[in-house]
């Protein structure tokens, strides 16, 4: 199995799917998450590339979709690969592609890390892969997060594997606390239409070890048999996809794990009943997280695929179940003996349940819990399949569908979602889709059209449909992506190209949008890049909750609102020692002003993105961000010495629309070096300084911070990699919270094994 150095990231436009728009060199999950702290991806398309990193892609037996998510290949060169794969018989060594002429060896780099290069196939394969991690942070009050990670693969084409976390903040499993009684504002009387008493309870926040992911599977050519967690994904990813990739082809095992980088606090108790100003816990005492994972779908899942039909069609099948049990965030729930629909704000009695914290002392008194996850208070029980013909191998028409339904814990409180959750209130829920793929020369077309269902009052389900053309000829590709999604469009398990912001908790929803991708790799040492993403509200974006309630728009973004982001990107590739990067992205989330004064100019505004501000509350209420964001970055990299020694220095500067300036944008700036030594095939340094300033007008409204790392890598041996990790943050603004920060700086380490046998 072959995994090198170098691989492609996105820029800060979600799901932007390949050819990806920033070369960068990597070798791990740590450089993707590097791109993301430098402001480089989103968060979107670091979880996108650290799924495919994990997964990985094997040159042999990936199909032709599966190819092309590797980061800098057109349709043309994954046609080529495939033709010359055919030909040739198993791959042993990628870089036969670059002798072939099929990719440079710029291409060759870039998909490097990603794929994978196992011997040809024999009767008893025996081997395997594991992981181990663990963090701490210089302080910490409790024991250090840890996980492993396990992967087996055996004779008669059996496989398997498992994620194991030991954590120390998840909220044990919620009960219903009979002894609390929940009362209506102003009144001594309990809220409970049926007059019974009691809210939420769990007990403190402990050690746990958890196996949330596991599988064994049968996969031969053609045939899988999977059981325990698993991802699942087809289409334009409208109907049914609930992994991240960007051209999800069926049925993948889930054990992925994602490391958070920034320290959590650890006090989530307020007072409750006890008396204001009781000290419960330390406000501004922080700690190393847990380590954090999705919870994927988990039961037992088939396929069937390229089942030959005739001599040129051919056949695929799928099918899933699934009973799951998940998490929630605690103020994403209401119960239904208070409120029978929580879109209505106006009624306190939609508001989340209290959740109290029980000791376990014997104390009549008790605590509220703050800003948790509940984890275990729901179970999903799901199914669905999907059935493929392709007559041509040009031509493809697919049918996919699925049903789900909850299951609520904490008994006789009739729990459910808020509407601003992801999953839609009232009851079952699905989706229904059918899809087409033609290939006509130089052109790849796409066509998803889908229908949701839902139980919530006044829905019910809606439309949806996606377009996605894609013109490839060399190194030349450019992709035209159109959208409609209704008002009423709510799939949880929907995730197709769509603008960044959300409509009650789901982003594909209420937008009709087109986005146009091109990248020029002809221009001799130049590369250009360049995206457009242009979208409209066709409906008032709480259209549904105005008609209940009897108002006009309650608090969402009128109908006609427009939204555009643009990107350009050129890299210049003339030199083996210096490469130069430059690119400007440009969003504006009210491009007629329909929500905000027509008289003021696009300053005094707030605007949501990836550097943490949140939307400030008017009356309990957030504000519509409605600003704009100007970001324009630039890269130098240098190989004075190739691969033993590579330098880059990144720096962003972004001028943005703030509430607190009137009269002009605030300005934001984060500069990046890094160091990328291997003096030895055997030994490689990664050496990474970021400093960030949220804000150049002033030291106490946003985070400035100075963030370095040292990281010592092992590569000698097969069987065991070991990483060692050494961070040092320092916060460095005059904000309260910052003053009263503890720990400041942060000393932060991380051990790392892993190895293949």
């Amino acid at each position: 199995m072959l995994r090198s150095a170098v691989c492609a990231t996105l820029f800060s436009l979600p799901a932007l799917g390949a050819i990806y728009e920033s070369p960068l060199t990597i070798d791990d999950e740590d450089d993707l998450r590097s791109a993301m702290e430098r402001g480089e991806i989103s968060d979107a398309t670091g979880q996108t590339l650290i799924e495919l990193l994990e997964d990985g892609v094997d040159l042999n037996r990936a199909g032709r979709e599966e190819l092309y998510e590797l980061p800098s290949l057109t349709y043309a060169d994954v046609d080529e690969i495939v033709a010359y794969r055919k030909n040739e018989g198993h791959l042993e060594d990628p870089a036969v592609l670059v002798a072939a002429g099929i990719i440079t060896p710029e291409q060759l780099n870039q998909i490097a890390a990603f794929l994978l290069i196992g011997a040809e196939p024999t009767k008893i394969p025996l081997g395997g892969y594991y992981r181990l991690l663990g963090m701490y942070t210089a302080g910490d009050p409790i024991a250090p997060p840890a996980a492993a990670q396990l992967k087996l693969k055996g004779p008669f084409a059996l496989s398997g594997g498992l994620l194991a976390a030991f954590t120390r903040r998840r909220v044990t499993s919620p009960f219903f606390d009979e002894t609390r009684q929940t009362h209506c504002s102003g009144s001594s009387s309990p809220c409970n239409p049926t007059g019974a008493l009691g809210t939420i309870g769990v007990y403190p926040e402990g050690y746990q070890v958890n196996v949330p992911k596991f599988y064994v599977q049968w996969k031969s050519s053609r045939l899988r048999v999977l059981a325990g967690t698993f991802r699942i994904g087809f289409g334009q990813r409208l109907t049914l996809d609930n992994t991240t990739r960007y051209n999800p082809k069926g049925i993948t095992p889930d054990e992925v794990v994602y490391i958070p980088r920034d320290l959590t606090g650890i006090c989530r108790l307020s007072a409750g009943e006890f008396p204001t100003g009781t000290p419960l816990c330390v406000e501004d005492r922080y700690t190393t997280p847990d380590i954090i994972w999705r919870d994927p779908f988990r039961g037992v899942a088939f396929s069937a695929e390229d089942l030959e039909l005739g001599t040129t069609a051919k056949t695929s099948l799928y099918a899933f179940a699934s009973y799951q049990t998940r998490s929630v965030y605690q103020y994403e729930l209401f119960d239904h003996r208070d409120c029978d629909d929580p879109r209505n704000d106006t009624n306190d009695l939609c508001k989340a349940p209290n959740v109290y914290v029980d000791p376990g002392t014997g104390d009549p008194q008790r605590a509220r819990l703050k800003f948790a996850t509940l984890a275990n208070l729901w179970d999903e029980l799901a199914a669905g399949g999907r059935a493929e013909l392709q007559p041509v191998p040009m031509f493809e028409i697919a049918i996919t569908g699925y049903g789900a339904a909850p299951r609520w814990h904490v008994q006789p409180m009739q729990l459910d979602f808020q509407e601003y959750s992801k999953y839609p209130f009232g009851g079952p829920w699905g989706a229904l889709g059918a899809d087409v793929r033609v290939t006509l020369g130089s052109w790849n077309l796409y066509l998803e059209v889908a229908r949701s269902f839902d139980s919530e009052p006044g829905g019910g389900g809606g439309w949806g449909a996606v377009q996605r053309s894609v013109w490839g000829r060399g190194k030349r590709e450019l992709e035209i992506t159109t959208r409609l999604y209704d008002v009423r469009f709510i799939n949880p398990y929907a995730r197709p190209v769509s603008s960044a912001d959300e409509v009650d908790g789901q982003r594909a929803r209420d937008e009709a949008g087109v986005r146009i991708k091109y990248t020029d790799r002809s221009l001799g040492d130049f590369q250009v890049r360049g995206v457009v993403d242009y979208a409209v509200l066709p409906w008032d974006q709480k259209g549904i909750e105005g008609t209940l309630l009897g108002t006009s728009n309650p608090g969402g973004f009128k109908a006609g609102t427009q939204n555009i982001d643009a990107l350009i990107r050129g890299d210049y590739k003339g030199w083996s020692f210096f490469e130069p990067s430059l690119w400007f992205e440009y969003r504006n989330k009210d491009l007629l002003n329909l929500n905000g004064d027509p008289d003021d100019p696009q300053v005094g505004r707030c605007f949501t993105s990836v550097d943490g501000r949140a939307p400030p509350q008017i009356e309990g209420q957030p504000q519509l961000c409605i600003g704009e964001r100007y970001r324009l970055g630039a890269q130098l990299r240098f190989r004075p010495l190739r691969k033993k020694l590579e330098i880059a220095l990144t720096y962003v500067h972004d001028l943005v629309s703030d509430i607190d300036y009137t009269d002009k944008l605030s300005q934001d700036v984060r500069f990046t070096a890094e160091i990328r030594s291997q003096p030895i095939d055997a030994l490689l340094f990664r050496l990474r300084s970021r400093y960030l300033k949220g804000d150049i007008f002033s030291n106490d409204r946003l985070e400035e911070s100075l963030w370095s790392f040292l990281e010592v890598t092992y590569t000698g041996l097969k069987w065991l990699r070991p990483t060692v990790r050494y961070d040092v943050y320092v916060w460095l603004d005059k904000r309260q919270g910052t003053l009263d920060r503890i720990p400041n700086p942060e000393h932060r380490f991380r051990l790392e094994l892993e190895g293949r046998f």
